[in-house]
């Protein structure tokens, strides 16, 4: 039989766990690093875009096309 776990603690309790856990730590960086690089290669992407069309639809058009 599961019986429920009540969860004890603050936010700033699960943020020094993450801190002190080495394994929890490495998914924290993993995750950031991997959301930092995806938001960067998104904006150079746009920039890409924007200078190889001659107008905003074409660049627009592209762009959708890419995230379906």
């Amino acid at each position: 039989m599961l019986t429920k776990r009540q969860s004890s603690g603050s936010i700033w309790a699960g943020i020094v766990h993450n801190l002190r856990s080495p394994y929890l730590l490495g998914i924290c960086a993993y995750m950031f690093l991997y959301t930092t690089t995806s938001t960067l290669l998104y904006f150079q992407q746009v920039d890409i875009a924007a200078h190889a069309f001659a107008d905003s639809r074409g660049a627009d058009g592209f762009l959708c096309q890419k995230s379906t």
